[in-house]
């Protein structure tokens, strides 16, 4: 039985930036561009399957991406877990 490959996201509260809760801050969009690339590169590979335990951060960020590619149909098929 092949196993399909799943994308987890771990990383840092808002506290640990130096932005805290500024999402507007240069390096906060730095961080979510890449971010996005990253989603976009694993997509790419085939991941359809993502999961987040939806800690503020990095976490939230990048289930917020996720969600946005399915909303633009994107990523057909992707499921996101929490």
């Amino acid at each position: 039985m092949k196993r399909k490959p799943i994308c987890c996201f771990v990383g840092e509260k808002p506290q640990k930036f130096p932005w805290g809760y500024d999402e507007k801050w240069p390096d906060c969009i730095r961080l979510k561009e890449k971010l996005a690339f990253e989603i976009e590169t694993m997509r790419q590979k085939g991941v359809k399957s993502f999961m987040s335990n939806m800690a503020m951060g990095v976490e939230v960020w990048a289930a917020e991406i996720v969600v946005s590619l399915k909303q633009w149909n994107i990523c057909q098929g992707c499921l996101l877990e929490a």
